[in-house]
């Protein structure tokens, strides 16, 4: 009997190769999960302001909420907004008409952070959308609310 031992054969050549090619694409998917997962987060502050502000506005241009009466309890019902989530300390909502009566609901302070240059920086500070119509009415949207890692 022949022992052929070391012997290459094309066999075995396509076994390794296909072997490594395996355990690299496994290499690669555990990288890229490992990758996805622990990376930056998505900052959806400016997408969430515009979202508001386009509900608020869209409220204001159908008639359904005026600035006689306006409470928070009346916006948030009109409107179909969830008082939960604007309570939460990371949301304003402010409003201005051009008599000069002014309505607020979230964080007030955040009217001084939408003019930070640094908010573009900070994820702790408001990226804020707003909408002037007619003449002296005005909207501002702000949130804060950023993507927070799920494993801190």
């Amino acid at each position: 009997m022949i022992y052929r031992r070391g012997d290459a054969t094309a066999s075995s050549i396509l076994y390794m190769g296909s072997f490594f090619i395996i355990i690299l694409m496994i290499v690669v998917g555990i990288y890229g999960g490992f990758v996805s997962f622990f990376r930056e987060g998505y900052d959806s502050r400016y997408t969430e302001s515009r979202v508001l502000l386009n509900k608020v506005k869209d409220c204001f241009d159908s008639g359904k909420i005026t600035f006689e009466g306006l409470n928070e309890e009346s916006l948030v019902e009109k409107c179909v907004l969830n008082k939960d989530i604007l309570n939460d300390g990371e949301h304003i909502i402010y409003l201005k008409d051009s008599s000069g009566s002014e309505f607020s609901f979230g964080v007030d302070n955040f009217r001084v952070g939408c003019g930070l240059n640094a908010r573009f920086d900070h994820l702790e500070l408001p990226l804020c959308a707003s909408f002037e119509y007619g003449s002296g009415n005005y909207i501002l949207v702000g949130s804060s609310q950023n993507s927070r890692r799920v494993s801190a």
